[in-house]
């Protein structure tokens, strides 16, 4: 696995950004200020916040203390001719320096003199230096400065990164734009681990919304273009990268957008640096304030993809995904539908005899019509139904989707293989009214099923938006909120199986076949799951975590939908 040059698929947890940790909480200011921008070091034994405060936007004021958790405000109290974009160290040996950039780059001592000052049109500016010599860094250019901290004779270097264009058409938001800046704002360099890295900081469509996250690059060389960029803190924006007491790694940076639980607070972050050579936050702290990304995997639920959850006439909920094969992948020897049981959405057991609640495996037919397809006996994506007295489950194999039904009206079967009823296109799913039994499957492609159902009563009809933008590309599923039809699916926002989010959007609709609203975003990190009733008669989601900032992944979480309705108007979301 190579994370940098062949980026592998971001649903494992060994690349992702996120990381779970049971004893998680949301991230908390490292001071009760409001601010605009931040920066940290660690030097003489204290560690030294820089923050411009929202109230005094002209000005840098000193926060020190021995701990992160005690630092306080000093005296010192810098003040700019304009607002203050950004501010850093310049950890010069025997000379610390506190860099600001407003109306131009100034150096100033510790103490508040000014020793120095560099014209420069940019929208931030951070100093670094290498040991050897200082720099300063924007966005889009490293200048080098002479001793004397004034412009060197020679060129700036541009800051270049490497677009990704990975295996399965993954593809990240500079080859798209095709650009090679990593950031539109922010920029600075760090070493660790005998390595330079470039941070910055774009704003960026994950989670269909508004971000502003930090990404990061390993530099290479100056003169060369960097890695391909990564993301490293969701909504970090120009965050500040800097090793304190123990070589421990932190982060500074103030919270952006309204989905961070820092909103315009400076905090200070750990951050490990991964087996692959990247960043990303130790798991101590939640970092985004929706709450599907701070649910807790349910325990208990072996690890699975795809998370289904009917409730049933028979007061259980029945549970269902992809499991992963014999093999250790979620991609081959997936042969197998299990299924297991709850009557409080807590605690499953398995269905059947069998330990691993295992109720049907196409390979126990020889010669099996699903094999002559599969060539690596995969299937995966059941859903389960109770309809006409007896157990359906349908599941998806490439191409197409299967049907089994039950031939003993119990949910453990044993089930007969009613054949391939979606020839072209994947991810079934059930849908029930007026004793009619559907298949919705793919994007929102819906059909009714013949009561056997050997074959599709009509033919299927795309259910679209209004303003004929599908509501996700796979995963579709619907289901009927306040007498009102709720199409949802499944879809990559921001880079596909990059940094981006597979996400669950939604649109509504007053009629079966539409039209239905322009989409929206309802679950983030929630692709490809379900929505359900449960006993109480409240909306529920399943997420199971597909992208590298989901709260964990290959996991089952469920979560509480809120409906609210304004003048028939109705919204879903999860806060």
């Amino acid at each position: 696995m190579d994370f940098f040059e062949r980026q592998p698929h971001p649903e494992t947890d060994e690349i992702a950004c996120i990381c779970y940790a049971p004893d998680a909480r949301p991230l908390e200011p490292a001071i009760a200020e409001d601010a605009l921008a931040c920066a940290c070091a660690y030097f003489g034994g204290r560690y030294r916040l820089l923050a411009v405060p929202a109230a005094a936007p002209d000005t840098v004021v000193l926060y020190e203390g021995v701990t992160i958790g005690g630092l306080e405000r000093t005296g010192l109290s810098i003040r700019c001719a304009a607002a203050v974009r950004s501010v850093s160290w310049l950890l010069r040996e025997g000379a610390p320096l506190l860099c600001a950039y407003a109306d131009k780059v100034c150096f100033f001592t510790p103490g508040g003199e000014r020793v120095a000052a560099v014209a420069l049109d940019t929208r931030s500016a951070t100093a670094f230096w290498d040991g050897e010599r200082a720099w300063l860094v924007t966005e889009s250019q490293v200048y080098p400065l002479t001793d004397r901290l004034s412009p060197a004779a020679n060129a700036p270097f541009p800051v270049r990164a490497k677009p990704c264009l990975g295996p399965d058409n993954r593809t990240d938001a500079l080859w798209k734009e095709r650009r090679e800046n990593p950031g539109t704002a922010g920029g600075m360099l760090f070493r660790h681990g005998g390595r330079t890295h470039y941070i910055c900081s774009d704003t960026f469509g994950r989670c269909a919304q508004e971000n502003l996250d930090t990404f990061i690059c390993q530099v290479y060389s100056l003169e060369n273009p960097y890695s391909r960029r990564y993301l490293a803190i969701p909504n970090g924006g120009a965050a500040c990268l800097f090793t304190g007491e123990g070589g421990r790694v932190y982060a500074a940076f103030v919270g952006r957008t309204a989905n961070s639980c820092v909103e315009g607070k400076a905090a200070i972050l750990p951050m490990e640096f991964a087996g692959e050579g990247f960043f990303r936050p130790e798991g101590s702290a939640w970092l985004e304030a929706e709450p599907s990304t701070q649910l807790r995997p349910v325990e208990g639920v072996k690890r699975l993809r795809d998370c289904f959850i009917y409730a049933a006439p028979d007061g259980c909920y029945y549970l269902t995904g992809t499991v992963k094969g014999a093999d250790g992948s979620y991609l081959s020897g997936t042969s197998a539908v299990h299924l297991w049981r709850s009557r409080d959405l807590k605690a499953f057991e398995p269905v059947g005899p069998q330990p691993d609640g295992k109720v049907y495996d196409y390979r126990d037919t020889p010669d099996s019509w699903q094999s002559h397809i599969s060539r690596d006996h995969n299937s995966w994506a059941p859903e389960i139904v109770f309809h006409g007295g007896t157990w359906w489950i349908t599941y998806s194999l490439s191409p197409g989707c299967g049907l089994l039904k039950s031939t003993s009206g119990r949910p453990e079967g044993p089930y007969r293989d009613m054949g391939r009823v979606v020839h072209r296109g994947i991810d079934s799913g059930f849908f029930q009214e007026d004793g009619v039994l559907y298949m919705i499957w793919q994007n929102g492609r819906v059909a009714p099923l013949s009561d056997d159902g050997r074959e599709m009563l009509a033919e299927p009809v795309l259910l679209l938006p209004r303003d004929g933008q599908e509501v996700g590309y796979e995963g579709a599923g619907l289901i009927k909120v306040n007498d009102k039809y709720v199409l949802y699916a499944a879809e990559w926002n921001g880079d596909f199986r990059i940094d981006g989010s597979y996400d669950m959007m939604y649109s509504v609709s007053d009629h079966l076949l539409g039209p239905y609203s322009p989409r929206r975003l309802l679950v983030p990190h929630g692709g490809h799951s379900c929505l359900f009733y449960d006993r109480d008669g409240a909306l529920r989601y399943t997420i199971f975590g597909n992208d590298r900032t989901a709260p964990f992944r290959r996991r089952l979480g469920i979560g509480r939908i809120n409906i609210t309705d304004d003048g028939g108007v109705m919204t879903l979301t999860t806060r």
